[in-house]
């Protein structure tokens, strides 16, 4: 969203104090020959306290873990490929409700659960990376093609709601509004 804050399941929350704890081991392994690899682990826990209540910190993610691949054969060339994951971030849940009014009809109300109190799907993704490196007279050409998300996994950062009624039941639709999609892309320097 361009502007997310004028949409209205929007709530500034301004914290008194922000906290965040972890610990994190990476293990890499760069040798002579053309392979390196790096992993690394998050343990971590992010928190915000409004007056007395404390809330997980909008991008708390209590596991992270994250592989590095490179295959250098020479000089010239460069593959690589990196996955991340993390388990999702803090969301507040949405409840609907049928309602008669005064006038008895019904409408539908929408009402939301605790702050910060549910948890989108855990996140992943593979990143892949091709390169060569040019040296000419004039200069250093370094050409390469990513593609981001390769094996295209849809990855919520939220979710659109719709609803309807009939006989005074309500349906509920929850649709995922998703981070990128596969993305290729491709790009060249030139170094002088």
């Amino acid at each position: 969203n361009v502007f997310p804050e004028a949409q209205t399941d929007r709530l500034l929350l301004s914290p008194d104090r922000a906290e965040a704890t972890g610990v994190e081991i990476l293990a890499q392994y760069r040798g002579r020959g053309p392979l390196s690899v790096t992993v690394s682990y998050a343990l971590s826990k992010a928190e915000e306290t409004m007056g007395v209540t404390a809330l997980p910190g909008l991008r708390d993610q209590r596991h992270a873990v994250y592989t590095d691949l490179t295959y250098t054969p020479n000089t010239r060339w460069s593959f690589s490929a990196a996955w991340q994951y993390h388990t999702g971030w803090p969301i507040t849940g949405v409840n609907f409700a049928l309602v008669t009014l005064n006038n008895n009809s019904r409408s539908t109300v929408r009402s939301f659960g605790p702050t910060l109190g549910s948890r989108l799907p855990d996140y992943h993704r593979l990143d892949l990376r091709a390169a060569r490196t040019l040296v000419t007279k004039h200069g250093v050409v370094k050409v390469f093609v990513d593609v981001f998300n390769a094996y295209d996994q849809a990855n919520p950062i939220a979710y659109d709601y719709t609803t309807s009624s009939a006989g005074g039941v309500i349906t509920v639709t929850k649709k995922p509004r998703n981070m990128l999609p596969i993305l290729p892309t491709a790009g060249i320097s030139w170094d002088l």
